[in-house]
């Protein structure tokens, strides 16, 4: 059998394209759902046509607190030291197979921890990615490490990717797609109906939510800055998580963004309204990582507000993407001539997914 553990928003928007091609050939698979995003979850699913989960392992709002987050991990932690029997029984119906996980999140760790302590195999999706920091971002490095450690099948998007796995010595077999996932994810939306009206003719995008820049007044006053600077070069639609408009608000500093004539704040749209919007803008200022894949596909300028980033696409000149490394130099190089950063390169035409279930099924067979 093939489980699958999942539940943040990232997680079900490239891993879709495999349950797409798992339904589209009638192999049998398990959809565990951690409920990290519950709130958001079923509409997501509806949205990327995936059907409901066979399990969740938590239901309610989405985890938007640390401290909700920790005690959630931990009570899973708990109940993985009980008998392999009954972890398998509880979480994976009591079958046998192998179990895909995705990405680098606390519950990518824990998926597979729980799946190596029920005596399942594990695949890693989008493995071999590396910032070479274990505190930058962390917990993300510390997590996609030890997954990759973990499992027996690793799916590296790129061939930096595979290099990275290799040189760690990882006893699974390394498999080299032809691109990750989340491509598959962009061209499936890009296809819907016209689901966003942009506000302005000509504008930019701004997200911001990872952990380590939302905990740092330093760095949310610099995000503030930055986001204000590029709505002198275009208006600019501000996306926001809910974690990043509490944070902004308790740091005094929602009240600048919101009373700017050139920025609109607003609450997330669905996926595949935010990668239309994302195909018209001028330019996108973000800390995320799908965020700069996706403005790779789509090659739209990004501006990376981190001190480094664990993927590679677009950095390479004459790359799109462009890392600030939280230095003002280096945003105002940016926002002078956004245009600049284009990469103007072909992207495959492949799915990687196909690659993903075929290699599953290999595994299976013997």
């Amino acid at each position: 059998m093939i489980h699958l553990i999942l539940g943040t928003k990232a997680q079900y928007i490239k891993t879709a394209p495999v349950l797409w091609e798992l339904e589209a050939r009638g192999i049998p698979f398990r959809l565990i759902d951690t409920g990290q995003h519950a709130g958001r979850s079923s509409q997501l699913r509806e949205e990327l046509k995936v059907r409901p989960p066979d399990l969740r392992m938590r239901t309610g709002g989405d985890l938007a607190q640390v401290k909700a987050g920790l005690s959630w991990m931990g009570g899973w932690i708990a109940r993985g030291l009980a008998p392999p029997r009954l972890i398998r029984e509880r979480l994976f119906a009591g079958q046998d197979g192998i179990c895909l996980v995705h990405g680098d999140t606390a519950s990518t760790w824990l998926g597979a921890w729980l799946a190596k302590r029920a005596g399942l195999k594990v695949a890693h999706l989008e493995a071999g990615l590396r910032s070479f920091h274990l505190l930058s971002p962390f917990p993300e490095e510390w997590c996609r490490r030890q997954t990759s450690r973990m499992a027996e099948l690793l799916f590296a998007p790129s061939p930096w990717a595979a290099e990275n796995l290799r040189r760690m010595r990882v006893k699974g077999r390394v498999i080299l797609l032809g691109a990750n996932t989340g491509l598959e994810a962009v061209r499936f939306s890009l296809k819907q109906p016209p689901q966003a009206t942009p506000p302005w003719p000509a504008f930019a995008l701004g997200l911001i939510h990872r952990m380590e820049t939302l905990y740092s007044r330093r760095r949310l006053s610099f995000v503030v800055k930055a986001l204000l600077r590029a709505a002198e070069e275009s208006p600019l639609l501000f996306l926001l998580h809910e974690p990043t408009r509490r944070a902004l608000t308790r740091a005094g500093l929602m009240g600048r963004l919101e009373a700017h004539p050139k920025v609109r704040c607003q609450s997330l749209v669905s996926h595949h309204a935010f990668i239309q919007l994302l195909q018209k803008a001028r330019f996108v200022v973000t800390d995320g990582g799908s965020v700069q894949e996706e403005s790779f596909y789509l090659n739209v300028p990004c501006l990376i507000l981190r001190d480094r980033t664990e993927r590679p696409e677009g950095l390479i000149p004459p790359g799109n993407v462009f890392l600030a490394r939280w230095r003002w130099d280096r945003v105002e190089a940016f926002l002078k001539r956004p245009e600049d950063h284009h990469h103007r390169q072909e992207l495959p035409a492949v799915n990687p997914s196909r690659q993903v279930v075929e290699a599953l099924l290999s595994f299976l067979r013997f």
